[in-house]
């Protein structure tokens, strides 16, 4: 990764930290050129990202200022990072035009928002290559004070039904001596796009 981050995100727990690196490496995969990290927080993940030879810039964004700030004080290469409701964005919004960038990725954020097949609509215009996008797949709405919306695999795939779906991967952690799957990682490219 080459930054020493003391913040970890969001995560809480060394699972979670486990699980959002798990995240960021499948997209690092997969990125090239402009890549949007949406929802990047102190900018872990979007370090990960930068690092890679195929892309050029990665431009995080992030509601929290306190992030924000920490992540640019980080002075990461290939990265530059702007505060922003996503909540506000929607197809007519204009927040970003179609062509802005070759990716989105979006971790653990539309559960948040109170329109998020607007957003996923937005991150389609803007996105002309693909978009890597993570959700929890269990219930979390009565479990998390922040959480608005619950999906089931599969929801995304609804969502992007008109592109192709190049990867579908559940992510687990471990709970005692068991594991269960709570999350769904699906990558997502634009059909027509090189």
């Amino acid at each position: 990764m080459g930054q020493n981050f003391n913040h970890w995100e969001r995560a809480d727990t060394d699972a979670n930290k486990e699980v959002l690196l798990k995240r960021y490496r499948v997209a690092a995969q997969c990125v090239s050129g402009t890549v949007f990290d949406l929802a990047c927080g102190y900018g872990v993940g979007s370090s990960i990202l930068a690092a890679q030879d195929s892309v050029d810039t990665v431009v995080g964004v992030d509601h929290d200022d306190q992030a924000v700030t920490f992540a640019r004080a980080m002075q990461i290469p290939k990265c530059e990072f702007n505060v922003a409701d996503l909540d506000l964005w929607g197809p007519t919004t204009g927040v970003f035009i179609a062509g802005d960038c070759d990716w989105v990725v979006s971790f653990e954020t539309i559960e948040h928002l109170a329109t998020p097949k607007l957003f996923v609509d937005a991150c389609k215009r803007i996105a002309q290559v693909g978009m890597c996008v993570s959700v929890p797949i269990v219930n979390t709405v009565g479990n998390n004070p922040h959480h608005r919306h619950n999906f089931k695999p599969g929801d995304m795939a609804q969502w992007f039904y008109d592109w192709h779906q190049v990867e579908q991967t559940f992510l687990t952690e471990r709970v005692g001596k068991e594991y269960r799957v709570l999350y769904e990682l699906s990558v997502f490219t634009k059909k027509g796009a090189a």
